[in-house]
């Protein structure tokens, strides 16, 4: 779904194809597969052994912003469905927004079991922080890049905007660098634009001359968004190695 903006997960199966193989936390701390083993025999049942893959996230991919929490004890879904599920969207994509959280154990009932008071407010916080660039915008970029694929595919970056919205994006270099290296200061431009609220890939490309002298620095970024009448301005400092 292109329109999806946010997912969160709560202690939700993200790879049906190694959930039978991973273990999950009992109330005392021990380890169990006994109930993914059961939690995944379901699934088969349900979708079908050939089809496991094809319904798991991990394995599809999301576009979408992600929240993916779990119960420190939650005896059905092991904890290495979130961070397994998050090492794949940042594989496809290193400024993909998965953020993965472990609640406390507690006595608040919560999803499969108890978590601690404490660990649901600080969910509910990470919750706002989800959909807060949906309200007011967002730009997420790697801070490292190496300096060989900067010049060979630019600098990759995600914006999120608010609603429709037009985005202009430059790279930029420090006083001392653009005398060292006689450069520009503007060494990268690009604009793009969405036609509702949601996130979309930009990508920032260096310029002829940049892609000949630059070194290893620190370039800026500026993305000046227009969206519902106003205008925002996001910086981020990005390493070149």
């Amino acid at each position: 779904m292109p329109e999806l903006a946010c997912v969160i997960s709560q202690a939700g199966p993200a790879d049906l194809t190694t959930l039978a193989t991973q273990a999950a936390t009992k109330g005392d701390g021990s380890p169990s597969n006994v109930l993914p083993i059961q939690i995944s025999n379901m699934t088969v049942s349900a979708f079908g052994a050939d089809r496991q893959a094809s319904v798991s996230p991990a394995r599809l991919g999301v576009k979408a912003r992600v929240l993916f929490a779990i119960a420190a004890s939650d005896p059905g879904i092991p904890w290495a469905q979130a961070t397994s599920f998050a090492a794949s969207q940042q594989a496809r994509n290193a400024s993909a927004y998965v953020d993965t959280m472990r609640l406390a154990n507690g006595d608040v009932s919560w999803i499969h079991v108890a978590v601690a008071a404490g660990a649901l407010v600080r969910f509910h916080n990470r919750e706002k922080l989800l959909t807060e660039p949906l309200v007011k915008g967002g730009l997420l970029v790697d801070r490292s890049i190496r300096l060989k694929a900067l010049r060979r595919r630019g600098l990759r970056a995600s914006y999120t905007c608010p609603g429709a919205c037009k985005v202009s994006a430059k790279l930029t270099l420090d006083t001392k660098t653009v005398r060292k290296l006689k450069l520009s200061k503007t060494i990268a431009a690009a604009k793009a634009r969405r036609p509702a609220f949601g996130t979309s890939g930009l990508v920032v490309k260096l310029n002829a001359k940049a892609r000949k002298r630059l070194k290893r620095s620190t370039v800026k970024l500026v993305v000046t968004m227009v969206s519902n009448g106003a205008t925002k301005r996001y910086t981020a400092s990005v390493k070149v190695r």
